[in-house]
């Protein structure tokens, strides 16, 4: 069984919660926690660590060098479990594995966490902006502990994703049932002339008359 923690944006995310999970399934179920964006979590968030090495709770902990490292291109990541699930997991391994300069510039990586703690700092920070600047103008902003903001507008994702296309911005519409009028976006370079907030209040007069962008 595998999910995210945290799930998606929710900062309420509790781990009793998975523990209520765990106890209305089988004893021999593998639950795989997805921490990828575990460096984006605000401090007191419990971690996934906690959860290994409880009784009756059979976990791995997966973990990626692909978001807080930013060594997305090399496609590596890492788990963290028991002696049992590591063996077990072995048996499953694919013939090519990770290449030899991906592990290498993940131990790189790892020997150098005040960059990547920096570069934490730094997108925790514009995420805050562009969360109070979204707000702003009338969005609805889930609440975060990724690199990423999850919002919702009135119009279909993908309607908003092609207007602002045509102004270079790029966000990811959401197609799941429920959420079609939520979409997601980061933003990456802060020194960029195009802004999200900025299309908002550049069409914000005829996005609010036909009632579709706030």
């Amino acid at each position: 069984m595998h999910f995210e923690v945290p799930s998606w944006c929710r900062s309420t995310t509790r781990f009793s919660r998975i523990a209520r999970l765990v106890r209305a399934t089988r004893p021999q179920t593998l639950f795989l926690l997805d921490q990828a964006h575990i460096e984006f979590v605000a401090d007191g968030y419990p971690d996934g660590l906690s959860l290994l090495g409880r009784p009756n709770f059979n976990c791995v902990l997966l973990r990626t060098f692909s978001k807080a490292y930013g060594l997305a291109g090399l496609r590596i990541g890492y788990a963290i479990c028991s002696e049992g699930n590591r063996t077990g997991g072995r048996k499953g391994e694919a013939p090519f594995n990770v290449n030899a300069a991906a592990q290498m510039a993940a131990i790189a990586a790892l020997s150098d966490q005040e960059w990547m703690k920096s570069a934490v700092t730094r997108v925790v920070a514009e995420r805050g902006r562009l969360a109070s600047r979204l707000s702003a103008l009338g969005l609805r902003v889930a609440d975060s502990q990724t690199n990423f903001l999850f919002f919702r507008t009135a119009m279909p994702g993908t309607t908003l994703a092609e207007s602002l296309l045509k102004d270079g911005i790029v966000v990811k519409p959401w197609r799941e049932a429920g959420y079609t009028n939520w979409s997601r976006v980061y933003r990456g370079d802060t020194g960029g002339k195009r802004s999200l907030p900025g299309f908002g209040r550049k069409h914000h007069r005829r996005f609010a008359h036909r009632d579709e962008f706030l």
